[in-house]
């Protein structure tokens, strides 16, 4: 597939997608570097795009990301300088069984990288989520929201990179696209 800009790929992005944020090679944070050297993937980060509206019915393009014990709703384009892979939702799993829970949870939270570091420790170790109460990672939150649109998907252990490879091989999902800044 041939890489395509942020721009053109804001009118492809549905509902539901997933988008897994590859790491920067000019500006890469000591986060970035634990995650990806632990998965060996330059993917570091996924999350779910989400249509909404402004009071004008203008409509926008966002994410819904897992932060700790919390998730959050950001602009998509606070990524666009990231390559970004992003995967088509398929047609069996509906987004409106899924869109309410999505954005359960939704607030505030810092995320320390004490906080990042047990979790990756966590996620490094495949312990339970119970054993070091960290909250859910971005790949377990993107699988669950999959799960519950009725995909038949595990939802915890994987990470970011491997989320992505489990999709398109063992299921075979579609890009939608593929950013390249």
């Amino acid at each position: 597939m041939t890489p395509i800009s942020y721009e053109q790929a804001r009118t492809l992005i549905q509902d539901g997608d997933i988008i897994s944020v590859l790491r920067r090679e000019d500006k890469t944070s000591l986060l970035q570097k634990l995650i990806t050297t632990w998965s060996k993937s330059p993917i570091y980060h996924t999350c779910i795009a989400i249509w909404l509206s402004t009071g004008h019915g203008e409509k926008r393009l966002f994410v819904v990301e897992a932060y700790d014990a919390t998730r959050r709703i950001t602009p998509l384009s606070v990524y666009q300088k990231h390559p970004l892979h992003v995967l088509a939702k398929p047609e069996h799993v509906k987004f409106g069984l899924f869109s309410g829970s999505l954005v359960e949870r939704v607030g505030t939270a810092e995320y320390s990288y004490v906080r990042a570091f047990i979790s990756g420790v966590r996620q490094y170790l495949k312990l339970p989520n119970i054993v070091l109460a960290t909250g859910e990672f971005c790949s377990e939150l993107a699988a669950k929201v999959w799960k519950m649109g009725g995909m038949d998907i595990t939802e915890t252990g994987l990470n970011p990179a491997e989320l992505e490879r489990v999709l398109v091989q063992e299921y075979g999902v579609q890009y939608r696209c593929i950013i390249q800044p």
